[in-house]
């Protein structure tokens, strides 16, 4: 199930499913180590007559309420609608996470329907699997301090509560019991008679659940706080308890809210005459992103637990493509210091030779990965080479907007001279960049992106070793990328008669890399995949005496080409092969977007290739809109960059969360949510339009 509401402060991150039930606690890295693991859980309603009697019980999950799930404007706190007209009560909840302490605040205004004196309950459920097992937890009642709390070795968790006007403190009712053991499914099960069992401590696999209770008169708004404190002592979570009491929680909620109402606005942009749906989701996506940045510095991919039910792994990790082209975006926003610890990251892990391998965990541990090593007899290099091009790119453009020389300095030949030298020194005898993994991660060979990529990290390289002085590291970087751009025009650009008029193809392959053609291809989690239309041909070249392999296949990030600069957007090569990709690759259904590629069996809806080619990726469309501001030369020409980004505004969830796919007939969202690489997408898109609107705009004075 999408997550639909996400909250972090770079050490905890907390999501909520589409019913508003917690699913995934990670702590202490963004992504690393989830408590929950995806389990529910639950939150429950009781509403009765104030001496407790006549009850009746309702999860938040049942049908019989109405869930309004957003965030409040400018913020990263919740903005959630409860209605459950059977129970006549309608709840309106702030969730919060602190930005910079480890505490989780939540805030519930309760009303009701009766025309007399009615006592509510909330009950709250709490499914750990510490370290992300259910081995050894323990959870207990705590009475000095009124709170249940849960915890193994190093990782503690303090939950407690309040109702405002009430002078006494603390949780009202509680119960930890045992679960997933003899059929036993949890405490929760104790909740829905409205009355929990107290038992005080339970320790194997266990669970919790806590109610706390207000009176309310008819026409009057209960108020009542919820909170959790997250630490590695029971000293961590007892003080940050202590806090909530001394400061209040609702100051925290305050404090929090103008927090990120400063941090959101930090760069100011002209948004003119773009849709305040627009507006509003880049302002979403700027925080979303910020939830999924660790304080490491490493960007992660994803922290939707559900996809482990394809793979049994996740995207818990940062990839170096995401994490630069998400810098990319975060430091067009002004966000430096944030972005200044992911190059940071990126140092710290690059391999000795000068690569970076496939992802990585947020500690800067190796992470799990489907490529091989080894192949037929021999070694191959398990790394998608555009992930190390790309973040000499994206550092690049840090350097040039902020020039923070100081802080660059000690990566100069750490990071970047270390990583040109490896990428001139890996490269066949045409000049091209070796075969290496795609961006897809389905197959190995020789990739239009890749080259795209490679061509520009080696430029940013050079634009570097310039800044430095370093005159022949200029000459030898601008000689391998000039190489690889003459490569690409004589052997990816190509003519076939059987392929309409000539243009660049997907990838092509010496023929001794045919092999690895035909292993079954995985998908970003490590899920086989068909691997889409192999229309490929084998092609003579007889003056280099070297025979291809060529995979024709239309895909979308053909758009690396002129992305990163090696291609001008109106070069007639460029401008027929967008026109190409929009055309075949746009789904014919009424919702619209692209695909990534021809045939596209990842998570795959339809076969009917010629109406939905595959399913629309958020990022594919957003391509598409970036090419029509790219290569405008008039205010007119921008209007399809609008109407695409209000297509990507459409099809968010309501709270604004961007998945990684829609489906191609209901546009409900598929594979994990939110996918930071969407959400960087949109900030690079809008200020890329914001830019280009005011250079026209200037043209016209």
């Amino acid at each position: 199930m999408p997550r639909y509401l996400t909250l972090g402060n770079s050490r905890v991150l907390i999501n909520f499913d589409a019913s508003y039930r917690l699913r995934d606690l990670y702590f202490p890295h963004v992504g690393q180590e989830n408590h929950l693991i995806g389990h529910v859980s639950h939150f429950g309603v009781w509403i009765g007559k104030a001496d407790g009697s006549a009850g009746r019980f309702s999860w938040i999950d049942s049908p019989d309420w109405s869930r309004k799930l957003a965030y409040e404007s400018e913020t990263m706190l919740t903005d959630v609608s409860l209605r459950n007209d059977t129970l006549g009560v309608t709840i309106h909840a702030i969730d919060c996470l602190d930005f910079y302490e480890n505490i989780f605040v939540r805030r519930f205004d309760v009303s009701h329907d009766a025309p007399d004196e009615q006592q509510v309950r909330l009950f709250f459920h709490h499914d750990f699997h510490i370290y992300e097992t259910e081995v050894g937890d323990t959870a207990y009642y705590e009475p000095l301090r009124r709170a249940v709390l849960h915890y193994k070795k190093d990782r503690w968790f303090l939950i407690n509560g309040k109702c405002e006007g009430v002078e006494q403190e603390g949780i009202n009712q509680w119960a930890t019991g045992v679960k997933e053991i003899n059929g036993q499914e949890g405490t929760w099960r104790d909740a829905e008679d409205g009355t929990l069992g107290g038992n005080t401590i339970a320790q194997g696999s266990v669970d919790s659940t806590i109610a706390l209770h207000a009176t309310i008169d008819p026409g009057k708004t209960g108020i009542i706080y919820y909170w959790m404190a997250v630490g590695k002592t029971f000293e961590d979570v007892r003080l940050l308890n202590h806090m909530a009491r001394e400061r209040t929680p609702q100051s925290y909620i305050d404090r929090t809210r103008n927090y990120w109402t400063l941090w959101v606005n930090l760069r100011h942009c002209e948004f003119g005459t773009l849709p305040a749906k627009v507006v509003k989701l880049f302002k979403t996506s700027l925080l979303i992103i910020r939830t999924q940045v660790d304080h490491s510095g490493a960007v992660i991919a994803a922290n939707d637990y559900d996809i482990t039910q394809f793979a049994r792994d996740t995207y818990s990790y940062m990839w170096p493509r995401d994490g630069a082209l998400v810098a990319s975006a975060l430091d067009s926003a002004g966000y430096q210091t944030l972005t200044q610890k992911f190059f940071d990251f990126c140092r710290e892990v690059i391999t000795p030779e000068g690569y970076l391998l496939h992802k990585y965990n947020p500690d800067g541990t190796l992470a799990s990965s489907w490529h091989p090593w080894y192949r037929e007899g021999e070694r191959q290099l398990p790394i998608q080479e555009d992930e190390t091009g790309l973040v000499l790119w994206a550092l690049w453009r840090h350097y040039d907007s902020y020039r923070d020389i100081e802080w660059l300095s000690p990566l100069f030949r750490s990071l970047v001279v270390h990583a040109a030298d490896w990428m001139v020194s890996y490269r066949d005898e045409m000049g091209l960049p070796q075969p290496s993994w795609d961006l897809w991660e389905e197959r190995r060979g020789i990739h239009a992106f890749t080259i795209g990529a490679v061509w520009a990290g080696l430029e940013a390289a050079a634009h570097f070793c310039t800044a430095f002085g370093e005159a022949e590291l200029v000459k030898k970087y601008h000689t391998a990328a000039n190489e690889i751009k003459a490569a690409s025009d004589k052997y990816l650009f190509r003519s076939d008669p059987g392929h309409g008029e000539p243009r660049f193809v997907r990838m092509i392959n010496h023929m001794q890399e045919d092999s690895e053609q035909e292993e079954q291809p995985k998908g970003r989690s490590g899920v086989e995949v068909k691997g889409g239309i192999r229309t490929t041909q084998e092609i003579q070249l007889k003056k280099d005496n070297v025979t291809w392999k060529v995979d024709w296949t239309l895909d979308s990030a053909l758009y690396g080409l002129w992305y990163f600069g090696m291609y001008a957007p109106d070069d007639p090569r460029i401008v027929a092969m967008m026109k190409q990709l929009r055309d075949r690759l746009w789904c014919k259904t009424a919702v619209g977007g692209m695909a990534r590629y021809e045939n596209d069996y990842y998570q795959q809806v339809s076969q009917d290739i010629d109406q939905v080619p595959g399913n629309p990726w958020f990022i594919c469309t957003m391509w598409l809109a970036q090419y029509t501001i790219a290569s405008a030369k008039t205010l007119d020409d921008l209007k399809e960059a609008v109407t695409i980004l209000e297509w990507t505004a459409g099809h968010a969830l309501e709270s604004g969360i961007l998945a990684e796919q829609v489906n191609p007939f209901t546009h409900a969202p598929l594979s994990v949510s939110p996918l930071t690489w969407s959400h960087a997408t949109v900030v690079s898109t809008v200020l890329e339009y914001i830019d280009k609107h005011a250079q026209l705009s200037r043209d016209l004075e």
